[in-house]
């Protein structure tokens, strides 16, 4: 949390720091592109089901077990968007494309008809992988000087990969079980607010903190049924992300209204 609070501090700062050498104010009205980078932490919410082979494991996880943290990482990439300026008001909108590294992993079990123990549960191991991240939202805000400072939200998406291994512990499997991957696309929202700054020469600094919820989408995993195997399986879960991300963006304009 100190971190997060530290992070969007430093943001701001920045946005403060470049207004205090930039040029006088310019008219926000244009289309501009740019480039941003940045900080991301999250966590992935899940359950489980089976669609084939089931047999005795086919029971939900524990309840108590369900959150992967995903690693705190980077991402970074490209924006593009159009502001109009009405007085000291300045309406825009904005699509951007991030990579990341953002990703996790967790171990979970399943109760198989009483208190786990080495021969009665079943453990998966699940893997997570944002490779994708993006957004289109609208920006409102207000100008003071060279900064603008706004609120912005709207659509959020993002291609996620998924991985599952099976360990069955119970005396009808002494094996692992099945190994199966999957990708699938997750759509959200995005909300957030931040400070953008005029350089010279058409030339913007911003800073923001972006918080991200892409829903829960189901994923449709295939592969064997152990390692070394080669009878199709399959298995499909469902997971939701949430997101907490701070960027720091150069833009530049290329024309105005």
């Amino acid at each position: 949390m100190l971190f997060r609070v530290a992070a969007a501090s430093a943001a701001f700062g920045i946005a403060s720091f470049a207004a205090s050498i930039s040029a006088n104010a310019d008219s926000w009205s244009g289309i501009y592109i740019g480039a941003h980078a940045g900080y991301a932490t999250g966590d992935v919410d899940l359950d489980l089901s089976h669609t084939t082979g089931a047999l005795i494991y086919n029971d939900p996880f524990d309840p108590s077990q369900r959150q992967i943290d995903l690693s705190d990482g980077w991402l970074g990439g490209f924006q593009v968007g159009a502001n109009q300026q009405m007085g000291g008001l300045v309406f825009g909108v904005e699509a951007d494309a991030s990579w990341t590294d953002l990703d996790g992993s967790g171990v979970f079990t399943t109760i198989t008809g009483g208190p786990c123990t080495p021969n009665s549960c079943t453990q998966w191991t699940v893997a997570t992988e944002i490779e994708a991240l993006g957004t289109i939202r609208g920006r409102v805000g207000m100008t003071a000087g060279d900064a603008f400072f706004y609120g912005t939200a709207g659509l959020a998406w993002a291609m996620v990969d998924a991985n599952q291994k099976t360990d069955h512990n119970g005396p009808a499997f002494a094996t692992p079980g099945a190994v199966v991957s999957g990708d699938t696309q997750h759509i959200g929202y995005a909300v957030g607010g931040g400070a953008e700054v005029q350089l010279a020469e058409g030339w913007s600094l911003k800073g923001e903190y972006i918080y991200v919820d892409l829903g829960d989408a189901s994923y449709e995993l295939t592969g064997t049924t152990t390692p070394g195997g080669s009878t199709p399986w399959a298995e499909s879960f469902s997971q939701s992300i949430e997101l907490h991300s701070f960027r720091v963006g150069l833009n530049y304009q290329i024309g105005q209204f």
